[in-house]
């Protein structure tokens, strides 16, 4: 019998927020089946159509990998090329904003040392991010308490002046909500 991937479109959407099958695969974190799912077929436009699916709201597998701190499989999608641009060029929570704020350091490292391989302007862009309201990964760090986090960030050229729509910047957040260890 042929295998179930034979049978089944891996690029159609699950259910109706258009999560993917690779998505899933990102949120669970298992390395081999992200990496079964990346080697699937050999049409290239259907391979790189399901590497940079996104959601309906604008989630891609790498998100769910990042926010669950699966670093080997935000490694594994991101050596495969995923895009990130999306992430970057609107104001969104990106992959870091959420492995910062979950406090996968590993995750967190990952992304970083990835990104600033393939392109400098991209790991700047992506490192002072900001969502909607103003949040940057060292912001949404700062309000989980993640002081190893927050060091790293700023290490890797994190800018602590960045604030908030209320004016409020990382330092003000942490010290807002007592979270000592990301104040020293």
């Amino acid at each position: 019998a042929d295998p179930m991937i034979t049978r089944v479109n891996p690029e159609r959407p699950y259910k109706k927020d258009g999560r993917t099958v690779l998505m899933y695969a990102g949120m669970g974190g298992s390395a081999e089946c992200i990496k079964h799912l990346l080697n699937h077929g050999t049409n290239e436009y259907a391979k790189a159509k399901l590497r940079d699916a996104l959601n309906a709201k604008k989630e891609s597998a790498l998100a769910f990998a990042a926010r669950n701190g699966h670093t080997e499989a935000c490694k594994l999608l991101l050596e495969a090329g995923i895009s990130i641009d999306h992430e970057i060029e609107e104001d969104y929570w990106t992959s870091l904003h959420r492995a910062a704020a979950n406090g996968h350091e590993s995750t967190v490292r990952e992304l970083l040392h990835q990104v600033q391989e393939r392109d400098t302007a991209k790991h700047d862009k992506l490192i002072n991010h900001k969502n909607p309201t103003g949040i940057t990964p060292l912001i949404a760090a700062a309000n989980s308490n993640h002081a190893v986090i927050v060091g790293l960030l700023l290490e890797k050229g994190a800018d602590p002046a960045r604030t908030l729509e209320t004016g409020a910047n990382a330092l003000y957040e942490a010290a807002k909500l007592g979270q000592v260890a990301s104040l020293r």
